[in-house]
């Protein structure tokens, strides 16, 4: 984060310049974190804005559940990820009713949290074309409302104002004010 506390994306790598007109290609030498890849990237070497997307799934389960780290997973992939996001909105949960104040509902915030973990689970599709696009995601985390503040305050949590801007053909988003002090 820059001294405004705006979030920067800092490590382009293993990125790959691609025209409008191309959305996918493959490479011969296999690349990248393993926990972040997408199947398709380990599977076929194929790079896409999909395997971008499984990615920022993995970081979302990451921001919620505040570990790198994942269980054994010993049943299905999907249906123990579900069983370790339930266990974590239960520890949210438990969190949110020792701190929040009286006049405010933790529910309010638990749902905030249930939102990300769905978009997140979306993100984590196995299937590439079954993943959201970037826009989906921002008009989805949008759409939740900020309901964790008592009514007439405004929050001081994320701003949820994004700017789109076009930058050489690529469609580019930044977070205004993304985060203001408490």
């Amino acid at each position: 984060m820059d001294d405004t506390m705006m979030p920067k994306i800092a490590d382009f790598d293993l990125s790959r310049l691609m025209s409008q007109e191309k959305s996918r290609t493959v490479t011969a030498k296999l690349q990248g974190t393993p926990g972040y890849m997408a199947p398709e990237c380990i599977e076929q070497r194929s790079i896409s804005f999909e395997a971008d997307i499984f990615s920022l799934g993995v970081i979302i389960i990451e921001i919620i559940t505040g570990r790198r780290d994942y269980p054994n997973i010993s049943e299905t992939f999907e249906t123990s990820l579900k069983h370790y996001t339930d266990k974590v909105v239960g520890s949210w949960r438990n969190r949110l009713i020792e701190i929040t104040p009286v006049h405010m509902s933790p529910e309010m915030c638990i749902q905030q949290v249930q939102q990300c973990i769905s978009v997140a689970l979306k993100c984590l599709e196995h299937e590439s074309n079954k993943r959201p696009t970037s826009l989906d995601i921002i008009q989805i985390l949008n759409a939740v409302e900020p309901k964790c503040t008592s009514p007439g305050n405004p929050p001081n949590s994320i701003e949820k104002m994004v700017i789109q801007k076009e930058y050489k053909g690529f469609i580019l988003f930044q977070a205004e004010n993304a985060l203001r002090p408490v």
